[in-house]
């Protein structure tokens, strides 16, 4: 089972050759990892996430992505305005995404992963920014950065996993899985999908 309503994350699953079923888990995400370091906080909102979910003999796959800029932890916009604020705030700058996993393998036990990758945004005109925007692609996406459809075009992974940027790190996803018995699947990704 996938702790996740994303369909990119279903897809990205797809690349591994698993199909899970989706069971969103209601949690407060900011609640949650208030107060940790970007890494911490990913793994413990996706271990709250498993854990969330009622155990029923299959696995369940948790996973949350956070966009850290300096020492500030960029949330999903409220609003286009919002996301117009924090893509000004990233113009020109580095800023880490990272990811935690969290694989529940029975009612008590939760192995995690972390996956941290360095990008690199252009410094962007008001014009870029208002083009973006209007595709949509920032609306509930962290960090406003939807870096598997339009934010591809000035975004550029300096160090880390690709598939990290879309929510979920291929490689650390495929060590989790191990442990639960399957063996992921070795084919080649598509990134341009339009889901979440």
């Amino acid at each position: 089972m996938l702790a996740s309503a994303s369909p990119r994350r279903r897809v990205l699953l797809a690349v591994l050759g698993i199909t899970a079923e989706a069971c969103p888990a209601d949690i407060d995400e900011a609640a949650t990892g208030e107060g940790l370091p970007p890494g911490d906080a990913a793994v413990a909102i996706a271990v709250a996430k498993a854990q969330a979910i009622t155990y029923d003999g299959r696995p369940i796959l948790a996973a949350d992505t956070i966009v850290v800029a300096g020492e500030t932890i960029l949330g999903k916009p409220d609003d286009r305005g919002q996301a117009a604020l924090i893509l000004r705030r990233v113009s020109g700058t580095r800023v880490d995404i990272v990811s935690g996993l969290a694989l529940r393998l029975d009612v008590d036990t939760i192995a995690t992963r972390r996956s941290r990758t360095v990008v690199q945004i252009d410094a962007l005109s008001e014009a870029q920014i208002a083009h973006y925007l209007a595709t949509g692609e920032a609306d509930d996406k962290a960090g406003g950065l939807a870096i598997q459809g339009s934010a591809s075009s000035f975004v550029h992974i300096i160090e880390g996993s690709r598939s990290n940027t879309f929510g979920l790190p291929l490689a650390e996803t495929a060590d989790l899985l191990r442990l639960a018995g399957f063996e992921p699947a070795r084919t080649t990704p598509t990134w341009n999908e339009p889901g979440r």
